[in-house]
């Protein structure tokens, strides 16, 4: 077995599957078109005098409440003050439908102000010219620049531009490896000894012992495109695991699957399956629920790391224990990328549309409307602190990560005192991956790229977790890569990270 450096984590990324919208609790529609004041112009920017509905476009989905929700921030006087009204347009579905329908929606008429859009998506669309560039407004406005970390900021970049309001959260991306504590307790291990990938052997062992799943990658549908790999030491150009820049040279897009590092990974992997740490149904099993109505417990599992994320336990776990943290924390396009608000570039306020995102992003008051609902309706306070009523999500099911800067939102009674603190010495802790702020458009290449993912998704799996020998594995999935495009799509995306290194 070949010696492993340490990776980041073993990641799978799905593409969503998609649909269209349906309205929030009051009824309203995606299509439809609401009122507002009569006095609203629809044309040009409206004066100050004149009150303005904006209309955002949420990705989370309907619930009963919504409409209590969006008359109550309505009401706060800080809203009222800008003389605008806000209409939330909530899908039935949630994230599927979202992104099915809005790009409909952005190619007709319909009435649009500031919407959700997330990692990929969104460089898309900035790259279309779907959003406004608020760098104009950021320029005039250090205190609200200065409240988000400079490395969000970079994320919403575009030849210059700043094309959307970044979710302050956890900024970066980084990995761990994660075991069912109990488990650890039964066989004696340590797990301050484990250190790197190669340690967890001696874990995968127990689990093979305790009859479970042993390393798995947590994952909805196999059927989706695999993107498996993150290195230590490599970034990925937007997100794609294919296209690797070796982080400290900075300059060369290479292909992943030739790298040394990715070989040394099979290689383990494949020793690894052999020894019997690799669940024989891992490459049929669509949810991971089977395992478990299965009789297999989880084993070892690559999940994101982030200050408390120890604290969500798997099901089946008496509780989660950290085996090891691979690496830094890594800004990365997606990270920054993952919760963002833009202003349409069909809106025809987008003055008052900045000035709301600001309130939003600035303003507690309005931050926990959309987080925690109506005080004494959704929540109450104790201690400071929220409270949720009992079936609150199925009244009203804001999420913290989507809905604005978490930073100035209410802690929940179980989070510890310190929980943004933790969050803010952390994001200090990360490096920013050499591609941050680029904005891939892939519209010359499209066809070759789904090619080449239609090739990943049949041959990486299987190699990756062991089933395929190594060296006929790798030669094999590079050959059908090769066939399908790949280089040529590496090197469309080089001239493009080229020209984007020249302008940073």
């Amino acid at each position: 077995m070949r010696k492993t450096k340490k990776w980041i984590a073993l990641l799978l990324a799905m593409a969503m599957t998609l649909t269209a919208f349906a309205g929030c609790g009051n009824g309203k529609t995606g299509g439809e078109k609401t009122g507002g004041n009569q006095s609203e112009k629809t044309g040009d920017e409206a004066s100050d005098d004149e009150h303005v509905t904006l209309r955002i476009f949420m990705v989370d989905a309907a619930t009963p409440d919504d409409e209590a929700v969006e008359e109550y921030i309505n009401s706060l006087p800080q809203v009222t003050k800008l003389n605008v009204s806000i209409d939330i347009v909530k899908q039935a579905g949630g994230w599927s439908e979202y992104f099915e329908k809005l790009p409909l929606l952005l190619s007709t008429n319909e009435q649009m102000d500031i919407g959700f859009d997330n990692s990929a998506n969104f460089a898309g669309r900035i790259v279309q010219g779907a959003y406004k560039d608020l760098s104009e407004y950021l320029e005039k406005d250090k205190d609200f620049y200065d409240a988000i970390p400079e490395a969000l900021w970079t994320g919403m970049k575009y030849k210059g531009g700043i094309y959307g309001v970044p979710t302050y959260k956890e900024i970066a991306e980084q990995w761990a490896f994660y075991a069912d504590s109990a488990m650890l307790k039964k066989y004696d291990i340590d797990p301050s000894a484990i250190t790197d990938f190669q340690d967890l052997e001696v874990v995968l062992e127990a689990c093979k012992k305790d009859n479970r799943a042993g390393l798995t990658i947590l994952t909805r549908n196999y059927n989706q495109v695999l993107r498996l790999g993150l290195l230590d030491d490599y970034d990925f150009v937007n997100g794609l695991w294919y296209a690797a820049i070796k982080h400290e040279e900075g300059k060369s897009v290479v292909n992943l699957f030739e790298t040394e590092e990715f070989k040394e990974l099979i290689y383990t992997m494949y020793d690894w399956n052999k020894k019997g740490y690799v669940d024989p149904d891992t490459l049929t099993i669509t949810e991971n629920e089977e395992w478990l109505e299965g009789g297999l417990l989880y084993g070892v599992q690559a999940k994101s790391h982030s200050p408390l994320s120890d604290r969500n336990t798997t099901s089946g776990w008496e509780s989660n224990e950290i085996l090891y943290v691979a690496g830094q924390p890594k800004v990365t396009n997606d990270s920054a990328r993952g919760s963002v608000f833009g202003i349409f570039n069909k809106c025809k306020n987008p003055d008052r549309a900045y000035e709301f995102l600001k309130l939003w992003n600035t303003d507690p008051e309005v931050k926990n409307a959309f987080y925690l609902g109506v005080p004494d309706k959704h929540y109450k306070l104790v201690d400071g602190k929220a409270e949720q009523v009992e079936k609150r999500m199925e009244l009203y099911a804001g999420q913290n990560w989507t809905t604005g800067n978490n930073l100035i939102s209410t802690l929940l009674v179980t989070e510890p005192d310190d929980k943004w603190e933790q969050f803010e010495a952390w994001n200090k802790t990360a490096y920013e991956a050499c591609d941050l702020g680029m904005c891939l458009n892939m519209d010359k290449i499209a066809n070759k790229q789904a090619t080449v993912n239609a090739v990943m998704a049949e041959y990486l799996p299987p190699l990756l977790f062991g089933f395929v020998e190594p060296e006929s594995g790798i030669a094999e999935l590079n050959k059908q890569l090769k066939a399908a495009g790949l280089e040529d799509v590496i090197e469309e995306i080089q001239k493009q990270y080229t020209d984007f290194l020249a302008t940073k």
